[in-house]
C-alpha cells in the first residue's frame, strides 16, 4: 500500500493500551446506549404506526357497507327526483288545461253580458243594475214599473277574442 506506513508496536498492558481501551469503552457505550434509545425509540414510533394502520383498516372495513348505502340514498333521491317531474309535468298539463277552461268561461261570461253601442264605457258608474234599469226604462218607454234583474255584468275594458272552438 502505498502512501500509508504501517508501524508495527507491540502493545504492552503497561504501556499505553490502558490509555486506547478507555476512550474505546466509553465510546463503545455511548454508541450502545444510542443504539438502545434509537431501539426504543423505533420500537415506539413502529407501535404507533401498527396502531394508526388499525384503525384505517378499521374504516376501510366499514367503507363498503357506507358506501352500499350512499348508493341506496342516491337510487332513492334519483327515484323521487323522476316522480317529481312526471308530478310537475303532470301538473303543468292540469294547470294548461284549467286556464283553458277558465279562459272559456270568460270568453262564455262576455258572451252573456249586456253591450249597449252609442253608451259610453264606464258611465254606468258602480251602481250597474240601477243604471241598467235607468236606461231600460227610457229606451223601452212600455216597460212600466220595477224592473227586475237577475244579472248585470260589466262589459271588459278589453275585448276578449272569441273563443275557438
Amino acid at each position: 500500500m502505498m502512501g500509508h506506513q504501517v508501524i508495527e508496536q507491540p502493545l504492552n498492558s503497561n504501556d499505553h493500551g490502558e490509555e486506547f481501551a478507555q476512550p474505546v469503552r466509553s465510546t463503545l457505550d455511548t454508541l450502545l446506549i444510542e443504539i438502545v434509545d434509537l431501539k426504543s425509540t423505533q420500537t415506539h414510533e413502529i407501535a404507533m404506526i401498527h396502531e394508526r394502520l388499525s384503525k384505517i383498516d378499521e374504516v376501510m372495513a366499514l367503507l363498503p357497507q357506507k358506501l352500499k348505502e350512499a348508493k341506496s340514498r342516491i337510487l332513492a333521491s334519483e327515484d323521487q327526483v323522476l316522480s317529481m317531474q312526471q308530478e310537475a309535468t303532470q301538473l303543468t298539463k292540469s294547470k294548461n288545461a284549467l286556464e283553458y277552461k277558465l279562459q272559456d268561461l270568460e270568453y262564455y261570461n262576455w258572451c252573456s253580458n249586456l253591450h249597449m253601442l252609442g253608451v259610453a264605457e264606464g258611465s254606468e258608474g258602480s251602481q250597474v243594475r240601477e243604471w241598467t234599469k235607468f236606461l231600460l226604462k227610457q229606451a223601452i218607454p212600455e216597460l212600466s214599473g220595477d224592473i227586475t234583474t237577475t244579472r248585470a255584468h260589466r262589459v271588459p275594458a278589453q275585448q276578449i277574442p272569441a273563443a275557438k272552438y
